[in-house]
C-alpha cells in the first residue's frame, strides 16, 4: 500500500516520496508482472495479496480519494488475472462492507492503516495453507518451447501477430523469454519459435487457460479462421539440466 500512499504524503513535515513518483494502476500491475516473471524463470512461486483499506490514516495525503480509487483496480487484477500462483484476499477480510475504503470496526488498530490483533488473526485464518502444500506437489520450474509452422509465405505476418499478442501473454502471467525466426536453411523459413518459463507445469496450464478464455484471444481465433497463418504447432516442455546456465 505504501507504493500508493507515500508519493505526496508528509510525515513530520517531510515528504515520504515526491508527488511525481505516484504510480498508476498500470504501473503497479506492470511491476507485479516483472516480479512474477523474474520469479517464475527461477522456479519460484509467487502468492499475491490484495491491498487493504487505509481511510482514516492520520498522515497528510497518504490516503486520498484519488489514491483510494486506484486500489480496487489493482485488487481486481490481483484477484482475476491468473498471473499469480495463488491469491490471498486480505482486502475482503479487513474491509468494512458498508464502507469499503476503511478497515472494519474490531479489526483496525488506532492508526487505521494497520490491523489490530484480531485483524491479523483474521488475515491468518484467511490463508489457504494448500497454496503452500501445492508448491511441494507441483512439478517445479519448466520451460516451454513452441515451434509454429506457418502457412507458406505467412511467417512474417505470424511474427507481427505475436508482436501484438505479447502484452496479452504478459497480462496472464506467461513469461516469454524470447521470440526467434530461423536463419539459413530455407526449410525453416516458414517457422516462428518462442520460449517461455513457468514456475511449474501446473502454473503453465493455469496461465494458458486464462489466456485462452480472454475475449481478445477469442478475437484472434476469429482472425485466424478468416486468414489462416498456422499449419501446426509443436510444443515441448523441458526441464533444465543441473549444469544449465538457465534454470
Amino acid at each position: 500500500m505504501n507504493d500508493l500512499g507515500f508519493p505526496g504524503a508528509t510525515l513530520g513535515g517531510r515528504p515520504l516520496a515526491a508527488p511525481l513518483e505516484a504510480p498508476t494502476p498500470a504501473d503497479l500491475i506492470g511491476a507485479y508482472r516483472q516480479l512474477i516473471a523474474r520469479a517464475n524463470v527461477r522456479g519460484i512461486r509467487i502468492i499475491g495479496a490484495t491491498l487493504t483499506p487505509c481511510e482514516g490514516f492520520d498522515v497528510p495525503n497518504y490516503c486520498t480519494e484519488s489514491k483510494e480509487a486506484m486500489r480496487p483496480t489493482v485488487n481486481s487484477w490481483i484477484r482475476s488475472s491468473g498471473a499469480f500462483d495463488g491469491v490471498i484476499d486480505f482486502d475482503a477480510v479487513l474491509r468494512d462492507p458498508s464502507h469499503p475504503s476503511r478497515i472494519k470496526a474490531g479489526y483496525a488498530s488506532p492508526d487505521r492503516l494497520h490491523p489490530d490483533d484480531a485483524g491479523y488473526q483474521a488475515m491468518a485464518d484467511a490463508v489457504d495453507l494448500s497454496l503452500f502444500t501445492r508448491a511441494v506437489a507441483d512439478s517445479g520450474p519448466i520451460f516451454e518451447l513452441d515451434i509454429y509452422h506457418a502457412v507458406s509465405g505467412k511467417a512474417p505476418a505470424l511474427a507481427l501477430r505475436f508482436r501484438d499478442a505479447e502484452k496479452l501473454q504478459a497480462k496472464h502471467g506467461l513469461n516469454v523469454i524470447g521470440y526467434w525466426v530461423p536463419d539459413g536453411d530455407p526449410a525453416w523459413h516458414d517457422t516462428f519459435i518462442y520460449l517461455l518459463a513457468h514456475s511449474s507445469k501446473e502454473a503453465a496450464d493455469r496461465h494458458w487457460s486464462a489466456f485462452h478464455a480472454d475475449p481478445e484471444f477469442q478475437r484472434y481465433l476469429q482472425s485466424e479462421a478468416a486468414e489462416p497463418l498456422i499449419e501446426r504447432v509443436d510444443t515441448i516442455y523441458m526441464h533444465a539440466t543441473d549444469y544449465s546456465r538457465m534454470k
